[in-house]
């Protein structure tokens, strides 16, 4: 079975092996899903077993990080309230602006609500993020 998962796609880009029905538009770009077609491992999943966790994961550059922070801790209750049962914040160890953050998630579902939430959007505007963030959603595969 494919995996699947969503890529963020800048400026009206196109992304190959579209999932159809999931477009997500936002004023610093667009978020669109789409299909892994490379072989995946025999037996790796099982029959009838529930799709795997989600895992969001957000690259982008903020104006000053110490600020950036206060704003993500402040959204705890979003993140929960779509089921993030796991966060972590990394740094670019060269530049210390550059922010990427892993959230896992239940299900893809959980994960497409929390990424299109316009709650998100505006705490990142409040967080300082400058341009636009790049946001990709993985499942196990």
């Amino acid at each position: 079975m494919p995996a699947y998962g969503i890529r963020y796609v800048p400026d009206g880009g196109t992304c190959v092996h579209s999932i159809p029905n999931l477009s997500l538009t936002f004023p610093w770009g667009n978020i669109s899903c789409y299909q892994d077609t490379r072989p995946q491992e025999s037996g790796h999943r099982e029959r009838g077993r529930p799709m795997a966790q989600a895992t969001l994961l957000v690259r982008h550059e903020v104006e000053d990080y110490t600020a950036w922070r206060s704003a993500y801790e402040s959204v705890d209750g979003l993140r929960k309230e779509h089921g993030c049962t796991d966060a972590e914040v990394l740094l670019d160890p060269a530049d210390k602006q550059d922010v990427f953050v892993l959230h896992r998630f239940p299900t893809l579902e959980q994960a497409r609500a929390f990424a299109g939430s316009s709650e998100l959007r505006e705490a990142m505007g409040r967080a300082g993020v400058k341009g636009a963030p790049r946001i990709e959603i993985a499942v196990e595969a």
